[in-house]
């Protein structure tokens, strides 16, 4: 797409001896760090104006600030429901996970309308960038946006370094990015490089040009940087999309990408077709990557998080000339392969009292954001109702009994009905620091048997 503006960087310890006249541009803002966005004032074109300012010995870096675009297709609202969820078996991956608020989560490109009913209780803050004004939101774990394409479905390169700068100032070590599909932009691989640096994952839109991208590859999805995870578009037949760009020395791997039912800014739900629906996919799975062995005691890396994606995709005969090993995506398999790694918290069953409790004994204290419990399968039938308004109470002290709740801190109450093998997340207010794990029901019972118990550190 063309552009009539241009990023600049000059050399450290230079002092500048013309003026933004003199060189036919008009300075905006500041990308990043010393990166400059200017405007071209004069008649030349971009590549003529690359070509004036590179040849200025004060001048270390110059290149198009380039228009990207996003990856989606509106299409047939027809569509049947949320096909993709059993095909990359998400399903089975929820009996495991269902993500915590602990794990942030950046998505960069067009926006969210925060107060969508499905968005409204997870979305934390965010940024709009406008062409020179910046809007900062607020700092809070969960999912942040920062959006910088537009109405006419663009947006510049040097907008999406900033956004990438803000999610990794709030700690998002997960960005979901369904844009791309320009040339290549040291700016922006340095910035990507920086993530990296900093273990961020960045999943990235393969984009929906039809391209071979090991013959023609288009950026930020062929940059050969190790946190990067570039998605293809999948049908329900386990092909290509029509749209996809591909590359089987490029792109990573495969999601569904055809007639995704996706929330939309007038707070109703419509379908979409686009690798920028594929990325988010993936994006999800990365995120109960993380969730999960977040709820184990263990912060993966994102070369970790990249690797349980990656090997434990189903492999597709159809996909393996568009696609690294013909992968496409499966989350349980992921999922699975992590609970393996990191076994859960053994067992503990209690004889039946007039009101029972279970507790945990950590060993030594920690800061303590959440539990997860997990009723047996296993014990009866009405174990489902036993745990029903159960309370999780975190201390420092041996729990003895109800009285011992003066001395610990209320984290939260499990649902009014729990049914057998079901789990659920207790989120507490705010980090807690304790040694001690109580689920305390207070009503007459038989027993309290859990099956597992998670404790997540903050």
């Amino acid at each position: 797409m063309t552009t009539d503006r241009v990023l600049v960087q000059f050399k450290s310890n230079v002092v500048r001896a013309y003026s933004d006249d003199d060189l036919g541009v008009e300075f905006q803002k500041t990308a990043v760090g010393s990166i400059g966005v200017y405007t071209i004032t004069d008649n030349m074109t971009v590549e003529e104006k690359v070509e004036q300012l590179s040849a200025l010995r004060s001048v270390a870096n110059v290149e198009p600030d380039f228009k990207v675009a996003v990856t989606r297709k509106p299409n047939d609202p027809k569509y049947p429901l949320q096909w993709h969820l059993p095909k990359v078996s998400a399903p089975a991956a929820w009996d495991l996970e269902t993500g915590t608020r602990a794990v942030k989560v950046c998505a960069i490109d067009s926006g969210s309308r925060i107060d969508h009913p499905d968005l409204v209780a997870n979305v934390a803050g965010g940024w709009n960038l406008v062409p020179v004004v910046q809007t900062d939101g607020s700092a809070a774990p969960a999912m942040y946006s920062c959006r910088f394409i537009w109405d006419d479905h663009s947006g510049y390169v040097s907008d999406a370094m900033t956004c990438l700068s803000l999610c990794r100032g709030v700690g998002a070590m997960i960005t979901s990015n369904s844009w791309g599909g320009v040339a290549y932009s040291d700016f922006m691989y340095q910035q990507i490089k920086a993530a990296r640096a900093a273990g961020q994952l960045f999943i990235n839109a393969a984009g929906n040009s039809v391209i071979n991208m090991n013959a023609s590859p288009k950026y930020p999805a062929a940059y050969d940087l190790d946190n990067i995870i570039a998605v293809a578009a999948t049908s329900d037949s386990d092909g290509i999309s029509a749209y996809s760009n591909y590359g089987n020395a490029v792109v990573h791997i495969g999601a569904p990408g055809d007639g995704i039912m996706s929330t939309f800014y007038d707070l109703t739900y419509g379908w979409m077709w686009g690798t920028s629906m594929a990325a988010p996919v993936v994006t999800g799975a990365a995120v109960l990557a993380q969730s999960l062995a977040s709820r184990r005691g263990v912060t993966l890396t994102y070369a970790q998080i990249r690797d349980y994606i990656l090997n434990n995709a189903d492999t597709v005969p159809g996909l393996t000339a568009y696609v690294m090993g013909g992968r496409r995506l499966n989350i349980s398999g992921a999922i699975a392969a992590i609970d393996k790694a990191y076994p859960a918290t053994s067992p503990s069953v209690h004889p039946a009292r007039s009101n029972p409790w279970w507790v945990m004994d950590l060993g030594a204290a920690a800061n303590l954001t959440s539990v997860v419990i997990k009723g047996r399968v296993d014990c009866g039938t009405g174990c489902y109702t036993d745990l029903g308004r159960a309370q999780v109470y975190l201390g420092n002290s041996l729990w003895q009994g109800p009285s011992s709740r003066a001395y610990y801190t209320f984290c939260g109450q499990l649902p009014v009905v729990m049914r057998a093998g079901s789990r659920h997340t207790v989120d507490c207010e705010a980090p807690v620091g304790a040694r001690y794990v109580s689920v305390y029901l207070p009503k007459n019972a038989t027993s309290l048997t859990l099956c597992e118990v998670d404790v997540v550190v903050g």
